[in-house]
């Protein structure tokens, strides 16, 4: 009820049929935005929920925001509702309770100290407010209840140490565990990912990384564990609530079709959410910087023709124990029944280690391990791919030794790379999408010989020359028109612009400039000189690995 005159009498006005207060508000992190905390009573008990202000200040998306939850509003008190509002909120939010909300999970900071949300829990060092975890939606509130901790550190580390002798599962571990240090030592995120036929333990692998943080089984109604079977908008939504957590997705197969496989994995590594339009403007897009785990029949760099996306995929191809046996399936049996109903705990724990440690320190021992691993890389690789993946393979190390140093994992660290780094290298020559699409329209123009000056003599077309020339081919100088290097590229999924890039980059063109692409080349009968670009084919085959 509400007062209000009536001529020379105070009458009430009715409200709503239920108690209502406001009992705290919030600040957000990300853009300063206010959100309230509002209490009802319903069937004897006292609920809430946590909405923008901007909402409960709005009688046109109050009824929308609130009326679903059992929130004594609807079209006709809507009005009233907000009034009342307004008029409690300026008369008691001074005294109400302030605090930090965040609508990603990962790395936060209030201005005054750093902290880590695993859900709803904040694992910071020293004194300060507390920070909340504030769920957009159902999905989000889903993943609250996956981080939650269960069992005891001490029976999961027991059940990890049994994966010591596979190094395919520890990366796993140490990937899944390693995706805070990304934010700390300022690297872009990446992904891992597992590649073998059916049946031969690649969801072994996620569950053994998943239950570094929270719940690894994805069987449950809430668990770390996703398919590929999402939409990139999502995608978006997992990815930016989890933010500085791994991104963990089970068998490509599952996905809607394959273009969504190679659209997700480019925006895992890009690092924030494809910009959309609003009312006003554009929406502000999430961000993270997250190492994507993910598993399938077919290796994930297969599905994507973008060079830089396919360097940014660690692919491990073959059985992650090495081998099927009735003894292997008597371990993973358990190790699983071990990591149910124990998880949650080594993620916060290294977390809170890490917020000990000298970041410049960290950054110091990092670069290190980033000079030998980049040195061992591009001897198997072109130096372009080694650049680009060298680091995420030495922020797996660089984990790994970090890992074992802060939960004192009971066995010595030893280097999984010492035996999967040539299976990894051969996989990032074969993903060499600049070489690979040279090899294509070489082998295009092959077929279409006919249609490149210098190829036949002039009496050989007679008098039926061909009404368009794709270019000229004389010796070592294959010449492409624009439009026919853009067909032949674009016809086989490759974007015609990146791709000549890395070839000006490996001198595999030839150039009249450093500052143009293209040269000069003749084609036709009547002498024509078009710019055009011209492939130099031995080239490439000397500097393969340039």
């Amino acid at each position: 009820m509400r007062e209000a005159e009536k001529g020379d009498q105070v009458v009430r006005i009715p409200v709503a049929y239920k108690p209502i207060v406001i009992s705290r508000w919030h600040n957000n992190l990300a853009d300063g935005s206010k959100y309230l905390e509002v209490q009802w009573k319903a069937s004897w008990k006292w609920r809430k929920a946590t909405i923008p202000r901007a909402q409960l200040h709005d009688a046109a998306k109050i009824v929308p925001a609130l009326a679903g939850r059992g929130f004594p509003v609807n079209s006709n008190n809507r009005v009233e509702v907000v009034r009342y509002l307004a008029d409690y909120e300026t008369a008691n939010v001074p005294a109400m309770p302030n605090e930090a909300i965040s609508e990603q999970m990962g790395w936060v900071r209030d201005g005054v100290r750093r902290g880590f949300l695993a859900g709803d829990r904040l694992i910071a060092v020293g004194p300060g407010a507390p920070i909340l975890f504030h769920p957009p939606g159902d999905g989000e509130a889903q993943l609250v209840k996956a981080l939650k901790p269960t069992g005891d550190f001490e029976t999961w580390r027991a059940a990890i140490a049994g994966l010591a002798p596979y190094p395919r599962v520890m990366v796993g571990v140490y990937a899944s565990l390693a995706t805070p240090l990304l934010e700390l030592l300022c690297k872009p995120g990446f992904i891992v990912d597992w590649s073998h036929r059916t049946s031969t333990g690649k969801t072994v692998v996620l569950r053994a990384a998943a239950s570094a943080w929270g719940n690894p089984d994805e069987r449950s109604g809430y668990s770390l564990i996703q398919t590929w079977n999402t939409t990139m908008v999502g995608f978006e939504r997992l990815a930016g609530a989890l933010q500085s957590l791994p991104i963990i997705l089970d068998d490509t197969k599952t996905a809607v079709r394959p273009q969504m496989v190679s659209d997700i994995l480019y925006q895992a590594a890009v690092g924030h959410g494809k910009t959309r339009g609003a009312i006003s403007g554009s929406r502000a897009t999430a961000g993270w910087r997250t190492i994507l785990l993910s598993t399938g029949e077919r290796r994930a760099i297969d599905f994507t023709k973008d060079g830089g996306t396919a360097a940014r995929c660690l692919p491990l191809w073959g059985p992650p124990f090495g081998r099927t046996s009735a003894e292997i399936a008597v371990q993973i049996r358990n190790l699983e029944e071990a990591i149910f109903s124990n998880y949650g705990h080594a993620g916060p724990r290294f977390v809170e280690w890490l917020l000990r440690q000298d970041v410049d320190e960290l950054r110091e021992r990092y670069a290190a391990v980033n000079t030998r691993v980049f040195d061992e890389l591009r001897q198997g690789v072109n130096v372009a791919v080694a650049s680009r993946m060298g680091y995420g393979v030495a922020v797996l190390e660089f984990a790994g030794l970090l890992v074992h140093e802060a939960l004192e994992l009971p066995w010595e660290y030893q280097s999984p790379w010492v035996k999967l780094l040539g299976g990894v290298t051969e996989s990032l020559r074969d993903a060499d999408r600049a070489k690979e699409a040279f090899s294509h329209v070489h082998a295009w123009a092959v077929e279409r010989q006919e249609l490149f000056w210098g190829r036949r003599t002039e009496k050989a077309y007679g008098d039926n020359p061909p009404s368009r020339w794709l270019g000229s081919w004389k010796g070592d100088e294959l010449a492409f028109t624009t439009p026919a290097l853009r067909e032949a590229l674009e016809s086989a999924g490759y974007e015609m612009d990146p791709i000549v890039r890395q070839w000006a980059e490996r001198r595999w063109l030839k150039r009249t400039s450093r500052h143009k692409r293209t040269s000069r080349a003749t084609i036709g009968p009547s002498g024509d000189r078009p710019q055009c670009y011209v492939l130099r084919l031995r080239s490439r085959k000397r500097g393969s690995n340039a």
